[in-house]
């Protein structure tokens, strides 16, 4: 099997953005159950974690195509060595305004740390103050 390395890097940050978002469902999933334990089995079905896996790999892997267009790797010829080398530049895409400023600066920013340590944070936070409240009242009804 020949796998160059671009091919490697994308599946590494589709599998990042995957993994990131995959963290942010099941916190979401844990907020839930804790929030609405009653409605949690309604709501957390195997079918909606179908669903909502499929949705987290099509827009992990919309989210890296555009890495796909923006580098091509040369393969550089090689005197005898057992390793291949290559030597990775930038395409005329992943030279454009719109990749450097909107995709990479704008859109990597948000959409791979704003958004997921955002919602983390505020779901983890939701999560620990209902339990906190729960067993603040239960203990104090007696």
């Amino acid at each position: 099997m020949n796998v160059k390395p671009l091919q490697i890097f994308i599946l590494l940050f589709l599998a990042l953005t995957a993994s990131t978002y995959f963290t942010t469902v099941i916190t979401l999933e844990r907020f839930v159950v804790v929030h609405w334990p009653l409605r949690a089995r309604s709501i957390c079905t195997v079918s909606t974690a179908r669903i909502t896996s499929v949705l987290v790999c099509v827009f992990s892997l919309l989210y890296a195509a555009p890495e796909y267009f923006a580098v091509y790797a040369e393969k550089l010829p090689t005197s005898g060595e057992m390793q291949q080398r290559y030597k990775v530049e930038p395409t005329a895409f992943g030279r454009s305004y719109q990749y450097q400023v909107v995709y990479l600066s704008f859109l990597f920013m948000t959409f791979s740390y704003m958004v997921p340590f955002i919602t983390l944070i505020v779901l983890n936070l939701a999560i620990y103050f209902k339990v906190h409240f729960t067993k603040y009242h239960l203990f104090t009804k007696v």
